[in-house]
Order: structure tokens, then sequence, then C-alpha cells
């Protein structure tokens, strides 16, 4: 029979190699026929054969070694490969010789090659069959680079030294292998000096290392030894992992993900590795231990073979040694497969027809979908169910009790009963994180009647302008800032009238469940809970030597000779600066003896603001605000653009088709006025679009999302307050007839001390200016009605200027009329409180100085202006923010 005849593919001999269990002589007696083959057919293509060949060698002899584990009877001189524990030693020695001796074959017996026929070698090592320089593999001993006699330091069994020369992992202590049976190889392990030292057992074993498990195969015990050696390539290729080696310490790293897997330091010049040795998980010595004690339905077999037909099925079964089945035949028949093999039947052809889009709408619907942990529960009955609402419920409501807020009275029919109700939220830090969770109990004030349980209402809030002139000058000072939160500030104030409420849900008293509350103290809610607390608050700082600013009541000072505190009170947030660190912290304190004040620390985070501490000063932002306004209406992947506002554009009050709920964009635009806090670019476009609130459009929408994207690519935009001169600069500027409904002109002016911008303005004048004049000469009267309040407080504050403020204007008419009674002919139509500047002006409380109207900083309140226009003035009016690449128009 011919070659040919007899071969009949690679596959099919190597299918059937694998099947029959071959050893390594018949793969190299197969692979010397292939060789003769294929030089009969084509010399030039038997290379690249061979090579193929010895691939798929590799794969065979994956499942020969599994099963001739058992059978080995040597390991060593070239009959080493099919005679270890593991049954490949060239993984294990450093050296490959791949055929397997019978274990009836003795170890003196010398093999012929099936190629030149020379006995003493195999074909694969002859050096006939590719390269005549070849002179085959020798054997060399087990190497341990390191010398056993030099790592007495390390005596302690627990540590593995890393050895980067090491073939295999050596250790002297048979208790680091758990898994372990006798070496019956003649190899050697060679140390450093050249000493062969024996081997006396082999193993696997696991080393538990900084919480993360290492495999170690086929561990070398070696008695003369004097510590643990692992081989860093056999670690890093059983464990896909890596070391980094510098001088101080070393890693281990996952290879897929690059995670760490262990740390450890550099110690005498060597990398030990700390951990303790346990057996594997699953012992290798026979096959059959790998075959599961517990009976597997073939239901679950069908499963996991991907659903196999039964015939296919049972013939694995009746093949497969590990299958441990109770049956071989599917128990039921599998839902899965039968739905696979099912048909859709046809759909009925629809009888209803559309005539135009959203004609017929197919809705569905979908809740109430339960509220996740981390969100704010909506009402008592979902809260009473999460116990973080639960808690934070119970301190209220146990803070309430220790104020003595009000005490249960019986009710009666003359009583005006106010209901009350749990309100949710969650305190977030700067970042986002949540901070805490804060349940209120708030009362239905709209219960109230006026004149009956309530009186005055009102309750002054610190102005914007204030909290960013102290903001100045605190950074002017270099002065610390600190902030302060009162809990349940309401509950601190008092009540002059009798209001009754109903006791709280889920804290009803079960002694007297049908009494109600007779209020001693305000409670959120109220109509004068505002004002109740200002009034208590502000009383006991009068006590303490504060008075109250005249230009803002919520500004408060404090001298004591060369001693100077400012504290500002917006409801419940107090900002607290001084010149004498002690002196303000001893103020806090005895705030804190009459008020539950909590001290938050350093300022950074108020009422929306964002401080940043530089070198030079503060940089106060909204970035938070901003990105929580964008998901608000789900424009947080928007596309930026590069200006607020269409340049050169006007929107009418009569464009677009009129919303049929105006509330979103009445709730935007209400945002964004809130957000002009840091953003002075901001506006001219939000004023604008303010005068169409009372029946907005789908254009007046387009316009405010517009400014959304504009916000969007200026996210950490923002106001950078340095030090500089003490002395006040205002720019003024309008827009003559701007706009095209009623022909009213737009004031625009800004005010700053020394670089710091302290308030600005973008807004439509009342009345129709006759001329550009007439329109200049009404904004520098705004503006300089501004700077007198600037002052007032600055008086306030104890802080006097060297200088009369400047007004820089870029209309020369309008300066003229300012400074010149004779114009008094063109101003007869101007009502009289606007001629107040010339007053300023003739008793020098103001300077006039005209400027050209390409640096006039006010340009950008007053009208939609081109790109570079605005990026030039936004650079002037917010130095130091960063600078972004618009997509967008």
């Amino acid at each position: 029979m011919e070659i040919p005849d007899y071969i009949h593919s690679q596959s099919h001999i190597l299918y059937l190699a694998s099947l029959m269990e071959l050893n390594s002589v018949l793969l190299s007696t197969y692979r010397t026929a292939m060789v003769l083959f294929k030089k009969i057919r084509c010399i030039n293509n038997g290379f690249h054969e061979i090579k193929e060949t010895e691939a798929a060698e590799e794969i065979v002899l994956i499942a020969v070694e599994a099963e001739t584990f058992t059978t080995s009877s040597g390991r060593g001189g070239y009959n080493n490969a099919g005679n270890n524990s593991s049954g490949n030693a060239g993984s294990l020695g450093g050296f490959n010789n791949h055929y397997n001796s019978s274990p009836t074959q003795s170890y003196n017996q010398r093999p012929s090659c099936q190629i030149c026929g020379k006995n003493g070698h195999t074909a694969l090592d002859c050096y006939h069959r590719m390269d005549y320089s070849y002179q085959g593999k020798q054997p060399p001993s087990k190497l341990a680079a390191m010398a056993a006699t030099s790592n007495s330091q390390y005596s302690d069994q627990s540590y593995w030294i890393s050895d980067t020369g090491a073939t295999d992992h050596f250790t002297p202590d048979l208790s680091t292998i758990p898994d372990h049976q006798e070496y019956t190889g003649t190899d050697l392990a060679t140390v450093g000096n050249g000493q062969a030292i024996p081997i006396t057992h082999i193993g696997n074993s696991q080393l538990k290392a900084s919480s993360h498990l290492f495999h170690l195969r086929q561990v070398l015990r070696v008695p003369s030894m004097a510590s643990n050696l692992l081989s860093v390539n056999k670690f890093c290729r059983d464990n896909n992992c890596c070391f980094l080696f510098d001088a101080n310490q070393f890693e281990i790293k996952d290879m897929p993900t690059g995670k760490l897997l262990y740390r450890g330091p550099s110690k005498n010049g060597l990398y030990p590795i700390d951990g303790v040795s346990l057996p594997p998980l699953c012992h290798t010595s026979n096959l059959s231990s790998i075959q599961s004690t517990k009976s597997v339905s073939s239901k679950v077999w069908h499963d996991r073979l991907g659903h196999p037909n039964s015939q296919v099925q049972q013939r694995i079964f009746s093949n497969s040694p590990v299958h441990n089945s109770s049956s071989n035949k599917t128990e039921s028949a599998c839902t899965h497969c039968i739905q696979g093999k099912m048909t859709h039947l046809p759909f009925h052809k629809s009888v209803s027809k559309a005539c135009k889009p959203l004609e017929i709408i197919h809705s569905d619907v979908w809740g109430p979908s339960p509220i996740t942990s981390d969100g704010e529960p909506p009402t008592y009955k979902i809260a009473s169910q999460l116990p973080q609402w639960q808690d934070a419920m119970t301190s209220e409501f146990q803070a309430l009790q220790r104020q003595n807020t009000w005490t249960l009275v019986p009710s009666s029919s003359t009583q005006n009963l106010v209901g009350c109700r749990w309100v949710y939220k969650l305190k977030r830090n700067s970042d986002g994180s949540i901070a805490r969770y804060k349940a209120r109990l708030v009362a239905k004030g709209y219960h109230q009647q006026q004149g009956m349980d309530y009186d005055e209402t009102f309750s002054p809030v610190v102005k914007p302008a204030t909290v960013r002139l102290i903001l100045s000058i605190a950074a002017q000072q270099n002065w610390s800032l600190k902030q302060l939160d009162v809990s349940n500030a309401f509950l601190h104030g008092l009540l002059k009238e009798n209001v009754y409420m109903q006791q709280p849900p889920g804290f009803i008293d079960p002694q007297y469940p049908k009494h109600v509350c007779q209020l001693q103290k305000a409670l959120y809610g109220l109509k004068q809970a505002p004002r109740a607390w200002f009034e208590r608050f502000t009383s006991h700082l009068l006590t303490m030597g504060f008075t109250p600013s005249l230009a803002d009541p919520s500004l408060f000072l404090y001298r004591q000779g060369s001693t100077v505190v400012y504290l500002l009170l917006y409801v419940d947030d107090i900002i607290v600066t001084g010149n004498q660190p002690t002196v303000v912290q001893s103020l806090i304190t005895k705030l804190a003896q009459e008020f539950d004040i909590k001290d938050l620390g350093q300022l950074k985070f108020f009422l929306g603001l964002q401080i940043d501490y530089r070198s030079s000063g503060f940089f106060v932002h909204q970035q938070k605000y901003a990105t929580d306004l964008l998901a608000k209406f789900n424009m947080s992947t928007c596309k930026p653009c590069s200006t607020p506002f269409v340049s050169l554009s006007r929107i009418r009050k009569d464009d677009g088709i009129p919303l049929s709920d105006p509330t979103p964009f009445r709730s935007m635009v209400g945002g964004l006025q809130y957000l002009t806090f840091t953003r002075p670019d901001l506006s001219y476009a939000v004023n604008h679009i303010c005068q169409f609130m009372h029946q907005p459009t789908d254009h007046h929408l387009v316009a405010a999302k517009r400014i959304l994207r504009y916000v969007q690519g200026t996210l950490h935009h923002g106001l950078t307050f340095r030090p500089g001169p003490l002395s006040l600069t205002a720019f003024t500027d309008s827009d003559w007839a701007g706009d095209p409904m009623d022909r009213r002109s737009t004031t625009g002016l800004i005010v700053f001390l020394g670089h710091n911008p302290i308030t600005w303005q973008s807004k439509k004048q009342p009345t129709v200016a006759r001329s550009s004049t007439e329109a200049e000469y009404r904004a520098l009267a705004n503006c300089a009605a501004d700077l007198a309040w600037v002052r007032m407080v600055l008086k306030d504050l104890g802080i006097f200027l060297h200088a009369p403020p400047t007004i820089w204007c870029d209309n020369l008419s309008a300066l003229a009329l300012a400074t010149n009674p004779v114009f008094h002919a063109r101003t007869k139509h101007v009502e009289v409180d606007y001629h107040f500047i010339r007053e300023k002006v003739t008793n020098r409380d103001l300077q006039l100085h005209h400027i050209s109207t390409d640096d006039q900083l006010a340009d950008i309140l007053t009208k939609a202006l081109p790109s570079p226009r605005f990026r030039y003035l936004q650079d002037k009016l917010m130095p130091h923010s960063p600078s972004h690449q618009f997509e967008g128009g």
C-alpha cells in the first residue's frame, strides 16, 4: 500500500490520534511519513507542512498527556516528556523531548530514527529533517539561579523569593505542597555554583497573597534548599500576569485587565512574596477526579451542549468518560428547542388609515414606577418604607420636641386648623455626592387666613451684589471666609399669633390622637415663618454687638477697636469673615450657644455658588448648578454654541406658535436668571427672553435652549475675585430703540471694585427715548444710582474711597448733557429723577469720562453681538475663565 492511499488528510490522522490517545512516538512517525510524502509531491512545501504538524502536535499532546499521567514510570534523560507528573517536561525542565516510552520499556533502550535509520535519537531530533546544522536538543538539569545558601534571611517558608533565572518553583518544605507525590524522574536541580541537588517530590499548590489566590503548578521539593524560589516565567504563564520591578518595590498585575494583584517591597536586594500555601481546588492525579460525584440530569447536559439533537446527545453520552447522569435520555421536551422551531402567524392587515402625522396614536400606560433608594420620595407612604428616610423623620421630630415647637391641646370648632406634611430632600456636597438625608415637617400655610393667624410676612435676604462685594473685600484683604448653617432655623422664630396644626403623619400621640398642635414657634410652610426667624436672629445679633447695614438689612457689622467682622444672612445660610480669625471663631461659638449651628469650615459651596481658592484670590462659579439645570431639561448632551444669542437678531412677542404648557419655559428662564449670579455674559440674553414669560411661543423656547447650549460649552466660566485698588469704576451703554415692537432702549451697566465686578444690569428702559443721547443719559442716571448704593454699603463697612467713582460712557452728547445744564431745552420731557446725576457731578461725587465704543465693556449687556466681539468682551469681564472651542455658530 502506498502512502497516499493510507494517509488521506492531516486532520483525519490527528483526529484518530486524539481518540486513540497516541503517544508522541506515533506522532513522530506520522510526521516523518508526511515529510516523505510531501517530498514526493512537492519538495518546496515540505518545510511549511512540518511547521503545521508541529503546531498540531502540541494540541494532540494535551489529550494524550491527561491519560498517560498515571502510567508514567520515569522522569529524566530522553524519556521525560511523557513520564512526568504533568506530561509536559518542556514547561518544567526548560527543554522538550516529544516522545513517550511505554511503562514496560527499558530506560537504557536506545531509540532509532525513522529518517536516517541511526540509533540514539528520534525523528524529532534528527538533523536531517530540515536543517543540516541542527545538533539536536540536550536535556539540561533543572536550573535554580539563586544559591540556596545565600537566602538565610528568608528561612521562613511563608516567603517565596521571585527568581527570573529559575525554570521551576523550588521549596525545601513539603508542607508548602499540599498535593504532592514522589518525584520519579532523573533530573537534578542545578544552583548558581554549579552544584546539582536531587529532587524528592513534585506537586501543585496555591499561594494566597494579599487576598488573591495564585496557582503554583509542578512545584519541586529540594530538601537542601534554604528558601522557597518562585520561577517568574512559570508563575506569569500559569496565572496570566506580569511582574513590574523597580529599586524599592515590585508589583504583580493581571494581563487582560491591568488590575493590581499584589504589591510588595524589595528587601535586601530580593523580591519576596509573603503568602500562605493552600491545597489546589482540584487534584489532577487522575482524570476521574475531575468527574462530578453528583448525578447531573440529561436536561442540564442538553443545555450545556448547546441544545443538540437527542440522537447526537445519546452518542456523546455513550462515548463520554465524564458523563455521570442517571439517565441517558432527555427527561422532558426542551421548551427553547420547541419555541425556536415555531413559526409566527401572519399579522392581520390594519383597517385604520392615517392621513397625517399623529392622527392615530397607539399608547400604553406604564407605572407607577418604584423609586430608587437614593431618590427623594414624593409621599410619606413611600418614605416610611425606607430606613434612611425613617431615621431622618425621627431626627426631625425629636428636634421639634426639644425646641418645644408645640403643645397638644383639644381641638375646637373655632380653630383654623392647618395641615402638615413631610418634605424630603437630599443634601449634596459640591461634587454631587450625598451629604445627608433631610426630612422636614412643613405646615400647609395655604390654609392660613390673614388677620386671623398671620399678618406681616416679608423677610429680607442678602442681595447678590452684597455677596460679591464681601467676596471682593475678603480677596483684597486676604481674609478667610467661614460658612455656617442653622439647623431648623425657622423653629427658632417665636410666633405672636395662635396657630393650630394637625399632628404630623407617623408621629400621632397614642394617648391623645384627637388633639391638635398649638404652635409656639414658627414652622416651615407658615407664611410668617421667615419673618419670625429673621427677627429672632437679628435681635440676638444686636445683643452680641452687631449692627445691621442701612443699605442691606441682611448684612451685619461688628466693630470693636481695630477688629472688624462681617456677617451675611440668607435665610439659614451664613457667611462670616473678618480681620481677626480668633474673634470670628469666638463669635461663632457664642452663636452656637443660642442656635443649633453647624460650622461648615471654609466657604466652599453657598447658595449654588462654588468657591475655588487660588493663590490670586477666589474663583466663583456655578458649574454644578449649570450641570443640574442642563440635566433637568435634557440638554446634557446638546451641541455647544459660541454665543447665547444670535447676532443682530430680535425676537418678537408674536413670533411662533404659543406653547400649550408654558411652565417648563418659565422654569427654564427662572433657572437661567439665577445663573447670572456669576455670569454677566448671560445677562442680556436672559433679560430678553424674560420679556415673554406671559405667553411664550416655540420660538422663545428655541432661544432659551440656545442659551443652555452656550452654557453647555462654558460650564467652567465664572468670576475671579483678586486683590486690587479700592476704587469704583463703572461702564454704561444703551441700545437706542433696539426693541422693534415698542422701540424702547436697553440699558447696560457694570460696576467694578478694583478689578472685580460687583453689580451689573441689562434692562429695558421704561419709556421711549427720542434720541440716542437721551437713552445714554438715562443709562448714566441708572448707573449713578447703582454707584450710590455701592458707596452706601462701603460706608457701612467702614471703607472710604480715596477718589470719586468713575463712569465710562461712549456718548459725548450724554456726557455733555450730564455736566452742562445749558442743554435743558432738549431734556424738558425727561423725568426729574434722572437729573440727579447732574447733582452728583456738580458735587464731585462722580467723574464722567469718555471711552471708545470698541472698549466699552457694557456693550455686551445691551445687544446680541457677533462671536468675535462677544468673546473679546467676555474675556475682559471674566478673566481667568477657561477657554473653550465651540462647534456651533
